[in-house]
């Protein structure tokens, strides 16, 4: 590999850098087109999962620019894409929860360590040449988590599907709360929602090329420029504060930092698994070798990354991955591509998600649910 001397030693350990020296103009089209869909899906995804981790949207934002960037250079992996996740941000909503007391700022100082611990851990893991564990992982076990996981996100998601306001935590109970209380469903905000599924399930059955969600997001950012929703009744994100997150204050206890460490080592466990057995299936599709080792340096990185925007903490993401992948995406530069689109969004369209129907993005999140559990086997071991 042709690089200048000055940046080799730099090079060998960061596979980005490297490919920035070298990148083949081949791949450009390709890396384009990916990055773009990339972009376009990861937003959404990253407003719904926030709000799984007990967070403000921005917070999903700043996970996915932090994820993506640091783990394109670190990774050996040419086609996984990291950023948040369903299954993690559940976790991280689960161990910031009781401790945040419903508070978005204290429960974003909460994710923010529980991401540099689980960074810790992975770095850590990584250092020890832990990557040859994952041979071992039980696909069964974390193929009947992710579908607990997807009905987590359904429950999570139904008081927003059917314009209610739910109050309760546990999964059955909110659920049983839902069905108690359906005289108080708003039906506009239901048929809005059912409209969007609609578009959903359409696109998976006829049009599988196009991405539903990034129809659904689009639609819905243009309907909420010109329809007032609030108006009619139809919750909306509301204004977004896209500020840099300042540093990271030390605003801890001995026991919260006891509650954290568990909840940090339980999301090691799971980023872990299913970053190398993804990253796996794709280098085994598409041809070339994946390092077990750097890729748990590339997910440490990104939680790193993660928690020092003040956000949570991420994983690699099957969904994006594998658009990635169906759109032609070649390297790691789908990743960059995609971080500077976000970037551009955030702070060029951010009062479009002012006026975004949170109706759309539930629909979404369900939708990514129920094809999560479906799709799980794919990264089987």
């Amino acid at each position: 590999m042709n690089t200048p001397s000055g940046w080799q030693r730099y090079a060998d350990w960061l596979p980005g850098l490297r490919l920035l020296f070298a990148y083949e103009r081949s791949c450009l089209r390709g890396d384009l087109t990916a990055g773009l869909v990339v972009a376009l899906v990861v937003i959404p995804s990253a407003i719904a999962y926030a709000d799984l981790a007990k967070c403000p949207p921005v917070a999903g934002l700043y996970a996915a620019l932090g994820g993506m960037v640091l783990f394109a250079l670190f990774t050996s992996s040419r086609h996984v894409i990291a950023g948040p996740d369903a299954a993690i941000a559940i976790l991280v909503g689960a161990a910031v929860g009781p401790l945040s007391g419903a508070d978005p700022g204290q429960a974003v100082v909460l994710s923010t360590w529980l991401a540099l611990l689980a960074a810790v851990i992975l770095l850590l893991a990584a250092w020890l040449k832990l990557g040859v564990v994952a041979e071992f992982l039980s696909s069964p076990v974390m193929l009947g988590f992710m579908n607990g996981a997807a009905v987590v996100i359904i429950a999570s998601q139904i008081g927003k599907l059917c314009g209610m306001s739910l109050h309760e935590e546990n999964t059955l109970l909110k659920l049983l709360e839902w069905g108690t209380r359906l005289g108080e469903l708003h039906w506009v905000t239901l048929a809005f929602g059912l409209a969007a599924m609609a578009i959903l399930t359409g696109m998976r059955i006829w049009l599988s090329r196009v991405p539903g969600t990034i129809v659904v997001f689009a639609l819905a950012l243009v309907a909420g420029r010109l329809i007032d929703f609030d108006g009619m009744g139809i919750a909306v994100i509301g204004a977004v504060d896209m500020q840099l997150p300042n540093p990271v204050p030390p605003e801890l206890s001995l026991a919260e930092i006891g509650s954290l460490v568990i909840g940090a080592l339980g999301l090691a466990l799971l980023i872990f698994p299913e970053g190398i057995l993804l990253g796996r299936a794709m280098a085994s599709r598409h041809k070339y070798d994946l390092e077990s080792d750097r890729e748990l340096l590339a997910l440490g990185m990104a939680n790193l990354a993660a928690g020092l925007l003040r956000s949570f903490a991420v994983g690699a993401s099957q969904s994006r991955t594998l658009l990635n992948s169906a759109t032609g995406g070649r390297t790691q530069m789908v990743s960059l591509i995609a971080a500077a689109l976000l970037v551009g969004f955030m702070y060029f369209l951010a009062s479009w998600i002012a006026t975004l129907p949170t109706v759309a993005i539930a629909s979404s999140a369900c939708a990514s649910a129920a094809s999560r559990s479906r799709s799980r086997r794919l990264i089987s071991p």
